[in-house]
């Protein structure tokens, strides 16, 4: 496979901001890393209609 072809399906890179990704479509999003602000946003979304996106950054 060439290095084009094989950009096509690396997952490694550029990262990808989500949330910012939600909001440039119209849908509100969320970047959170902790158990508790997830609890925070899940909340949020719960009391508003509509689609939501909650990013849950995970540690590694």
């Amino acid at each position: 496979m060439g290095s084009s072809a094989q950009a096509l399906t690396d997952l490694l890179g550029p990262p990808l901001d989500w949330a910012q990704l939600s909001r440039s479509m119209g849908v509100p999003g969320a970047s959170v890393e902790t158990a508790e602000d997830l609890a925070k946003e899940l909340k949020k979304a719960l009391e508003e209609p509509g689609p939501h996106l909650i990013e849950m950054k995970l540690r590694t």
